[in-house]
């Protein structure tokens, strides 16, 4: 008999099989973006990486945060960056550059975080 968990079952494995859910498919690609040189302590850098635009702060000397660079509220990129926010120029949403937080609206929700590592003197992101 076919039951609806049986049905789950076969679902739950088919991804599997194409890559959905995988350890792989979760690792994500590594990319690697610059020297820690090129992104200025106290506020940060936009990159286009893997035709993503992201960005890279660096508030505390050696301390690094990545994040989309898509604005959470209407799509428009976050281009501006300092020490104490990153804002989109299109309606003036600002994030925090430790977190990604939203700091004041439009937009509600937080810049998704990317994965970032200094690897043998390189910054990397994963995604």
């Amino acid at each position: 008999m076919f039951t609806r968990r049986s049905a789950l079952a076969v679902m739950g494995s088919a991804l599997a099989a194409i890559g959905f859910g995988s350890p792989a498919q979760a690792a994500g690609k590594t990319y690697k973006v610059c020297k820690p040189s090129a992104i200025p302590v106290k506020g940060g850098k936009s990159f286009v990486v893997g035709g993503r635009k992201i960005l890279i702060t660096q508030i505390k000397s050696g301390s690094f945060k990545a994040f989309d660079a898509t604005c959470t509220h209407a799509g428009c990129p976050v281009t501006q960056i300092s020490s104490s926010a990153m804002t989109c120029t299109c309606h003036g949403a600002q994030f925090s550059p430790t977190t990604g937080a939203v700091l004041s609206g439009p937009a509600r929700a937080p810049l998704q975080k990317i994965t970032v590592k200094l690897v043998s003197g390189t910054v990397t992101v994963v995604f």
